[in-house]
């Protein structure tokens, strides 16, 4: 694999092929995940941070240490349009809907409706927003404020910030552990609808979890 220069933010598309790298420096960078060869996304701009649609098809950067957002089509990897953030933007994290876009600066959090390609809401955070990221249910936005030792919790609904926590140290990433209900191991498991609550195994119907449980050791 080539080296890069001074990479950051990455982010994996949807179907595992493609993983995109920010750098500061340089070019942002594709990486074939079936042959682990990098080249230049073809894009010619620098970048922060970036996040991948949900559906594969455009990447969200943030121009380094610039006043935009540049949409590339991941088909071309061409710019598809670009978005005027004069904040400056940082980090940025898309909804698990595809939506929305939220993006970290240097006075708080805003969004970017990426339907039209816009800022459609901003919400001042009276510090630097260094990184965010999306709860798995689109619910809330996390974002790590650089120089107050806190992170907000904005509620995507309203946006508006819903909770501020205080971490210590310089907060700067954000990531959420998602638990899977463990497999039956019994046959009281599976009552009053629990064998819908799997999803490792899942099942179609109680009677699959009943075998299921009545074949193990």
């Amino acid at each position: 694999m080539a080296p890069f220069t001074e990479p950051g933010n990455l982010d994996v598309t949807p179907n595992g092929a493609f993983v995109y790298v920010a750098s500061v420096a340089a070019e942002i960078s594709v990486i074939d995940t079936a042959t682990n060869t990098a080249t230049a996304a073809g894009s010619g701009i620098t970048a922060f941070s970036l996040a991948i649609t949900p559906d594969g098809a455009f990447v969200y950067a943030t121009e380094a240490a610039g006043t935009t957002v540049r949409v590339i089509s991941t088909a071309s990897n061409t710019v598809v349009a670009t978005i005027p953030f004069p904040d400056g933007p940082l980090g940025v994290a898309i909804t698990p809907n595809g939506a929305s876009a939220y993006v970290t600066s240097f006075t708080g959090v805003s969004v970017i409706d990426t339907a039209t390609n816009t800022v459609s809401a901003t919400v001042p955070l009276g510090d630097l927003g260094t990184t965010v990221s999306i709860t798995p249910d689109g619910a809330f936005a996390w974002v790590s404020l650089g120089t107050t030792s806190t992170v907000a919790v904005v509620a995507t609904a309203t946006n508006t910030v819903a909770a501020t926590i205080v971490t210590g140290g310089t907060p700067i990433g954000i990531a959420f552990v998602v638990m899977t209900p463990p497999a039956p191991t019994s046959k009281d498991q599976w009552k009053n609808g629990g064998w819908q609550t799997f999803t490792n195994p899942t099942f179609k119907s109680q009677g699959e979890c009943i075998k299921y449980v009545n074949q193990l050791p």
